[in-house]
C-alpha cells in the first residue's frame, strides 16, 4: 500500500514522531474507507518525491546532493514545515 511506503519513506528521512503517527492515522482512515486529503496526498508526494531525489543522488554516487537534512537524519526548515502541515 503507498500510504505505508510513505510511512517507510518518512521514517527513513527522519520525520517527527508526530508526522509518523499523523500517517499511521490516515492510513488506518483510508483503510476504514475514508478518502485520502488533498492535504495528506500533497504531504505523500512530497515526502515520495524528495526520498526518490535522495535515492537517485546515492545511485549516482553523489550523497551530497541529497535534499538537506535526509542523508544526516537532521531536519531542515522546510522539512519542519512540512511537517507541520500534517499536524
Amino acid at each position: 500500500n503507498g500510504l505505508w511506503k510513505w510511512h517507510r519513506v518518512a521514517f527513513e528521512m527522519g520525520r517527527s514522531p508526530n508526522y509518523l503517527q499523523r500517517i499511521t492515522e490516515v492510513a488506518k482512515s483510508v483503510v476504514q474507507g475514508e478518502g485520502l486529503s488533498e492535504k495528506a496526498q500533497g504531504a505523500m508526494q512530497r515526502d515520495l518525491a524528495a526520498f526518490e531525489q535522495w535515492r537517485l543522488a546515492l545511485d549516482g554516487n553523489a550523497r551530497s546532493s541529497a535534499p538537506s537534512g535526509i542523508s544526516q537524519g537532521k531536519k531542515s526548515a522546510v522539512q519542519s514545515d512540512r511537517e507541520n502541515e500534517m499536524e
